[in-house]
C-alpha cells in the first residue's frame, strides 16, 4: 500500500528539537513502513516569517521526509500553488492509495492532490484544527464532503467534533497516540508501586509540561494549598512564560516548602521522576491529547486529567485515574483529598488498572490500528 502522509506538524530535520516540534505524528507513521510504501510532505508555507532553510530530503527512523514549500496568503488557508508537491510526487513516480493530511492548514490542497492521483482522502483533526470562524466551517464542510475518513486525535476532539458536523459522523474514527513499550515497567514495579500505598506517609504529586495558562498549575497549587494538613509534595518539572507568576502564586500560598521547580529535565530524567512520583496532575484544557499522562502511567502514576479533553476517553474517572473540570478549584480539591486519604486496597486496584490501560497504548499498537480504521474500511468498499 501506498501512503502519502502530508503534515507541517513534523519534524522538518533529524534531530530536531522537541521544545519546537512535536514528534506524536511521526511515532504512528513509524511503524507504517515496516509493510507499507510510507512518503511524507512536511510542507512549509510561504512565503515564511522567517526565512528558514530547510534541507528538502532526509530519512528518519525508516521514513522519507520531503519538506516542500506551498504558495499561500499569509495568516489564512487559502492556498495558491501547491505545484512543487506534484511535480515532487510525479517526479517519484509514485501513485498514493492514500493522501492523509493532518492539521487544516494543508486539507484543501492535499484533497486536490488525491484527486489528481485518484487516491483515498483522509483528513487528521487536532484540538487546535477547532477554533472555527464562519470561513473555517465552510472550508472544513467541502474537506469533510470529499474526505474518505476522518481522523480524530483524542476522543475528546471527536465528540467536539460530532457536535459542529454530526453529518460526517459515519466516517469519524479515532487515531490515538501511543508511548514505547520498553518505558512502560514490569510488572513486579506496578505491584511495587502499589504496596507502597500501604501505610503512606506522604503523597508525591508531579507535573512535566511547558508553563502555558491552559495547563492550570495555578489551580493544581491553589487546590493543594487548602490541604496542608496532609502530608505531600508537589513536584514541577518545566518552564515558560508562566514561570514568574507561578513562583509569586507558591509564595502567596506559603507552600515554599512544599513545591519544588525543578526546570527542564532530558526525557530520560522526567522518567525518573515518575517513577519516584505517587500522582501525576495535570489537568490541561484545551488539550489535544497530552502525552505526558501515558509516560506518567507507564510509572504506574495516579493520574489526574481534564474531562473532556486530551486523556478522556483513556482515563475514566475512579477506574484507571481521575478526570477534573478544567478550572475548578473546589472539584479539584476534593479529587487530592480522595487521594490523600486513599486505602491501600482502592490504590492498588487503581494501578494494576492503569497497567492493563497503558499496555493498550503502545506506539505500534495505536499506529496499527489508526491504519487499522482506515484500510478495514477500505477492504469493505
Amino acid at each position: 500500500m501506498n501512503i502519502l502522509f502530508i503534515s507541517s506538524l513534523y519534524p522538518a530535520y533529524e534531530g530536531h528539537s522537541r521544545k519546537e516540534i512535536t514528534y506524536a505524528l511521526h511515532y504512528i507513521v513509524k511503524h507504517w513502513v515496516k509493510e507499507h510504501n510510507v512518503i511524507v510532505i512536511r510542507p512549509y508555507f510561504v512565503p515564511q516569517r522567517n526565512k528558514t532553510k530547510y534541507e528538502e530530503y532526509f530519512i528518519l527512523d525508516g521514513v522519507k521526509i520531503y519538506n516542500i514549500p506551498v504558495l499561500r496568503i499569509p495568516k489564512t488557508k487559502i492556498y495558491i500553488s501547491y505545484s512543487e508537491v506534484i511535480n515532487k510526487v510525479q517526479n517519484l513516480n509514485y501513485h498514493p492509495d492514500f493522501v492523509i493530511a493532518h492539521h487544516s492548514s494543508s486539507f484543501l490542497w492535499a484533497y486536490k492532490l488525491a484527486k489528481k492521483f485518484n487516491s483515498k482522502f483522509v483528513s487528521g483533526l487536532h484540538q487546535s484544527d477547532l477554533h472555527l470562524n464562519f470561513f473555517d466551517q465552510f472550508f472544513y464542510k467541502k474537506s469533510f464532503k470529499n474526505s474518505y475518513k476522518i481522523v480524530c486525535r483524542s476522543q475528546s476532539v471527536k465528540a467536539r467534533l460530532i457536535e459542529i458536523f454530526p453529518e460526517y459522523q459515519d466516517k469519524i474514527v479515532v487515531g490515538n497516540s501511543g508511548i514505547p513499550k520498553q518505558i512502560i515497567e514490569p510488572i513486579s514495579f506496578f505491584k511495587e508501586k502499589a504496596n507502597s500505598w500501604n501505610n503512606k506517609h506522604e503523597i508525591h504529586f508531579l507535573t512535566a509540561c511547558t508553563f502555558h495558562k491552559l495547563k492550570n498549575i495555578d489551580v493544581n497549587l491553589l487546590a493543594l494549598s487548602s490541604l496542608k494538613n496532609y502530608n505531600w509534595k508537589y513536584t514541577i518539572i518545566g518552564d515558560g512564560k508562566e514561570r514568574d507568576n507561578l513562583d509569586k502564586l507558591v509564595r502567596d500560598l506559603s507552600l515554599q516548602d512544599r513545591v519544588n521547580f525543578v526546570g527542564w529535565k532530558s526525557r530520560e530524567e522526567v522518567y525518573e521522576y515518575m517513577k519516584n512520583s505517587d500522582v501525576f496532575i495535570m489537568v490541561s484544557a484545551p488539550e489535544t491529547f497530552g502525552m505526558a499522562y501515558l509516560e506518567a502511567m507507564a510509572k504506574a502514576n495516579i493520574v489526574v486529567g481534564a474531562k473532556g479533553w486530551g486523556i478522556d476517553g483513556i482515563v475514566k474517572n475512579g477506574e484507571n485515574g481521575f478526570l477534573v473540570t478544567p478550572r475548578n478549584v473546589p472539584e479539584l480539591t476534593s479529587i487530592i483529598q480522595t487521594l490523600l486519604e486513599m486505602r491501600y486496597n482502592v490504590a492498588s486496584r487503581i494501578i494494576y488498572k492503569t497497567w492493563d490501560t497503558v499496555n493498550n497504548y503502545t506506539e505500534e499498537k495505536v499506529s496499527m490500528e489508526y491504519l487499522r480504521n482506515i484500510l478495514a474500511a477500505a477492504t469493505n468498499d
